[in-house]
């Protein structure tokens, strides 16, 4: 039976005192004088304060608690009182019969499905009639292999009936899920014995007793507390009975889902006593797979221990390092680790007061990198306005030497922004001053910081584009701002024209951030000579190769020059014909370098279609027909199939399928596909008419490649 004993609430002193207590110690007098010997009290009585007695400090009971003999409050295991604290017991759905015993196992979630009980008898509990005696043959149910559950109580859950012996003592029971890997984490006793005339037995999730007698969960809430005080990071259940993991408590890390906070000795660890400030101070900000914080810490000549980690310490979300790999050294990356055996506490040195900022890489999220930097500011910074409604979501990272950058997607029209950390903190919350609100492209503005003395700044955009915020903080009182477009060249389109496409202005590069043109040609064995330029031949992005260095060979990296006489046409021979893509990274766009490469969408990964007309096999690989397109011929009869797009090993990224209630294709109409685990459905296709049907799969968007089906004739 379990002992729940009660917190002090009320408590009524019974104050037990005795010139001589033998039971609680006391004085002993002799013949020549007085002697006095300590005073100790034997469990559950106390000393009193002034020491010269010993009391029992007795609380009153709330029902379902009971006084047990010696006045403490334990759990009735006996008949529930009809009525008591509002509740009228119910009764249980199966009345075991004569020669019967019926075992009830409540879960809270009350889903039951793949539960089983495993049943055996041993030592001096011998009472299931199905098993032999101890030393039999047969003692009990194999593991993994349950026995079925009769049915299951709408109060009292799943239950199973047993057939006992005569003279029946005791039965061991263990019910579990084998699928899921629970179980109870006891061996609960069945005292038919003692129970001849209910003989039903009723077991509730988490608590480690078994009744004799109907009970619920809400039963065992005891009126006016809680029985338990639970230790961090468990909690009370809802019948306020047993201390649990914390429901909340993240079971798989997903980046972006997990909020995660940097803890360690600079902050107490987030004692249970942290303010909501402190915690907001230390709090990571996410965006497209990486976590990001920002703190002052104080110099000291030890080291600081810290973790990565949700404010449960969600075993799944408790990143440390590796055993003999504790120290973290400034701006070098450390791949961590989870498990409370496994990650051990981060250690960093810092000998000087300065500013961190933490880095916290999950974009591969089974092994993340952690890097730590010393930075201007003590605070994440977000370019926040109009362009984003005033949100934490477009933050700025810092590019070393004081300079900070962000890249927004904008329209044409005005916009008002501030530069400023996610909680708006006075010193850094910056603006412009008073009367200089207006920031032009291209040129600097010193902002200034405070509660009505940052203005917001104003900002038009010409014309649609990406555009790049830059912070310098040399000055971390006075930061200057800039905003330029972020394209190297702006709205301006590039083009490779040469001989290849008879020096037009046929198709314009696509840009692809991060500085980088490209586009693709097919190309047949031979000769070439080609620019890059734009539409128009202007002399600044009119771009072709210096005097005597004309020749470029395939995956050769040549900067380019411009100016009329200046850049000559770059001269090329290919080898083999084939699709080729032209590169152009424009981080220098007065010199930018283009290298030309063989092209395939998925480079020398094959892809496949697999499903039902090929038992989801790697039978015949798709043939690549060049500029983005593969292909795939299947004779086919006249059926319903499911299939994907997939390579060899199902790889996530290149795992494609349909959307969610989007599974149908139709015949000769295009789909966009999808991929990633849970996400790309089996695509659904129904031929009316047997024949040989085309799959072509174009990958222009390798990540969104489109899939198009179509009956061929021979």
């Amino acid at each position: 039976m379990s002992m729940y004993i009660r917190k002090l609430l009320t408590p009524v002193l019974l104050a037990l005192t005795a010139t001589v207590l033998y039971g609680c110690g006391g004085g002993e007098q002799g013949l020549t004088g007085t002697t006095t010997s300590p005073l100790i009290c034997k469990a559950p009585e106390t000393l009193t304060e002034d020491g010269t007695a010993c009391e029992l400090v007795i609380v009153p009971c709330n029902y379902p608690e009971v006084p047990n003999d010696i006045g403490l409050c334990e759990m009735d295991t006996g008949p529930w009182r009809d009525g008591a604290n509002g509740i009228t017991m119910p009764e249980p759905e199966y009345i075991p019969k004569d020669g019967e015993v019926v075992l009830y196992y409540g879960l809270k979630s009350g889903e039951y499905t793949g539960w089983g009980l495993h049943a055996f008898n041993e030592a001096t509990c011998t009472s299931w009639a199905m098993f032999d005696a101890p030393g039999g043959e047969t003692t009990g149910t194999s593991w993994g292999i349950p026995i079925d559950p009769v049915g299951v109580d709408p109060n009292f859950g799943v239950y199973w009936v047993m057939d006992i012996k005569a003279n029946p003592n005791c039965g061991n029971w263990i019910p579990y899920n084998f699928d899921a890997g629970v179980q109870v984490q006891f061996t609960a006793i069945a005292e038919i014995a003692n129970n001849p005339d209910n003989q039903s037995f009723f077991l509730l999730e988490g608590l480690d007793a078994v009744f004799p007698n109907p009970r619920t969960f809400e039963s065992l809430v005891v009126p006016g507390g809680a029985t338990l005080v639970c230790e961090d990071p468990q909690v009370l259940n809802e019948a306020g009975d047993a201390c649990i993991d914390d429901p909340t408590a993240l079971e798989t890390f997903v980046p972006g889902e997990a909020e995660l906070y940097l803890k360690g000795s600079f902050n107490d660890w987030f004692g249970e006593d942290a303010s909501d400030e402190v915690k907001a101070q230390y709090v990571f900000s996410y965006a497209e797979g990486i976590y990001t914080m920002a703190t002052d810490i104080t110099g000291t000549a030890e080291d600081y221990s810290f973790k990565v980690a949700d404010l449960l310490w969600s075993e799944p979300t408790s990143f440390g390092a590796a055993a003999g790999e504790e120290a973290v050294v400034l701006g070098e990356g450390k791949t961590l680790v989870v498990g409370e055996d496994v990650g051990q506490n981060i250690t960093l040195t810092a000998p000087v007061d300065a500013n961190y900022q933490f880095t916290f890489d999950a974009t591969d999220a089974e092994m993340p990198v952690l890097t730590v930097i010393e930075v201007p500011l003590k605070r994440v910074m977000y370019v926040k306005g109009t362009l984003n409604d005033w949100s934490n979501t477009d933050v700025m990272t810092y590019q070393g030497d004081n300079i900070y950058t962000a890249d927004l997607v904008l329209t044409a029209q005005d916009y008002e922004f501030k530069v400023a950390d996610a909680n708006w903190t006075e010193d850094t919350n910056f603006g412009a001053a008073a009367g200089d609100e207006m920031l032009a492209l291209d040129t600097n503005k010193t902002l200034v910081f405070g509660e009505g003395i940052a203005q917001n700044i104003t900002l038009t955009i010409p014309a649609a584009g990406t555009y790049r915020f830059t912070l310098d903080a040399t000055d971390t009182a006075a930061p200057i701002v800039s905003v330029v477009n972020a394209v190297p060249y702006g709205a301006t389109e590039m083009f490779v024209k040469g001989s290849m496409n008879e020096w037009s202005n046929g198709t314009a590069m696509v840009y692809e951030g991060d500085n980088i043109y490209s586009a693709v040609y097919s190309l047949e064995a031979t000769d070439y000579e080609f620019k890059v330029a734009d539409a128009d031949w202007t002399e600044a992005t009119n771009f072709g190769a210096a005097v005597d260095d004309e020749a470029i060979a395939l995956d050769m990296a040549k900067t380019l020059v411009f100016g009329e006489g200046i850049a000559q046409n770059i001269t090329m021979t290919v080898e083999t014909a084939g699709d080729f893509k032209f590169t152009l990274d424009a981080t220098d766009p007065a010199a930018p370098i283009i290298t030309v490469t063989s092209y395939m969408p998925y480079g020398d990964t094959e892809m496949f279609v697999k499903g039902t007309m090929n038992e989801w096999s790697n039978s015949a690989a798709m043939v690549y027909e060049g500029m983005h397109i593969y292909t795939s011929v299947y004779d086919l009869e006249a059926s319903s199939y499911e299939f994907k797009v997939a390579d060899a090993d199902w790889t996530e990224a290149t795992n494609f399928g349909a959307a969610v209630d989007d599974e149908a294709l139709v015949l000769d109409t295009a789909k966009t596909l999808v991929f990633g685990e849970g996400i790309a459905q089996n695509i659904t296709l129904d031929l009316a008419a047997a024949g040989k049907y085309k799959f072509t799969l174009d990958a222009t968007d390798t990540a969104a490649p489109i899939i198009k089906v179509e009956l061929v004739t021979e």
